[in-house]
């Protein structure tokens, strides 16, 4: 049998609990019922060991909602989307939109969104390495110049807008929050590394605004216009700050 029949006979018999009459000729030395235990060991880790893997790249949603519905919320999801890749950083990734279809958690739709937090950190983390434009290179440009320059972003740089109090659930999973939360509070946040650390930051509606424009390859000048339409109490030196302050350049691009 080749080894491509051979993975996809095992990967059907595994997640899909189709038997192969191929497969068990191929394993004929083992007994029927022997093969059948040994098959059912196999796919009880498999699923053990991918479990495992949604478990430590969702950590908010196990402190959300418990191992236990997680763990069956994660099986569900792994029976119906088996590995394509044998790199496991690349696993799970629309684990968050699977949330939203699972039938025990559909009154919580704002896990899904909780959950890009934590898929956020996690590309963050792994992103490419790149250093932030420090503050001297903004001083080092006069004010007209900046305005209509392009703002390239670094790549560890992640913008989120929920329907929900994302932000603020996430603390309160991860204890660094004890207040009552409104869950139906719209919340944006910015998810960075700068250097070894990932930060997530909550933004108002006006700097989301500016950086998520800035993102979308607007001059500077568009992308404060665009946020003051959209926020009445918009500060653009304050937004100018922050874009400075938490790293989020990685170049300044004339026209």
């Amino acid at each position: 049998m080749k080894l491509s029949r051979f993975q996809k006979s095992m990967t059907n018999e595994v997640f899909r609990q189709e038997k192969s009459p191929t497969l068990n000729d191929y394993l004929k030395s083992y007994g029927p019922r022997e093969l059948e235990e040994r098959l059912a060991i196999y796919q009880n880790n498999t699923f053990q060991s991918l479990s495992e893997v949604i478990k430590d790249l969702y950590p908010t949603i196990e402190l959300t909602i418990g191992g236990e519905l997680l763990g069956a919320c994660a099986r569900s999801f792994i029976e119906r989307n088996p590995p394509s890749s044998p790199v496991m950083q690349e696993y799970a990734l629309d684990f968050p939109q699977f949330l939203l279809t699972f039938p025990p958690v559909q009154s919580t739709p704002y896990l899904c969104d909780l959950a890009k937090i934590d898929l956020l950190q996690h590309q963050s983390y792994h992103a490419k390495d790149e250093d932030s434009l420090p503050a001297e290179a903004f001083t080092a440009i006069d004010i007209t110049t900046l305005a209509s320059s392009r703002i390239k972003p670094i790549s560890s740089a992640f913008l989120l807008s929920s329907p929900y109090a994302v932000f603020n659930m996430w603390q309160l999973a991860i204890g660094e929050c004890r207040d009552e939360v409104n869950a139906n509070t719209p919340q944006n946040l910015l998810v960075i590394r700068v250097e070894a650390l990932v930060k997530v930051y909550e933004l108002d509606n006006g700097v989301f605004t500016f950086l998520d424009a800035l993102a979308k390859n607007s001059i500077v000048y568009e992308a404060l216009e665009c946020a003051t339409e959209q926020a009445s109490d918009f500060n653009p030196t304050q937004a100018i700050s922050f874009l400075i302050q938490s790293g989020f350049t990685a170049n300044i691009l004339g026209e």
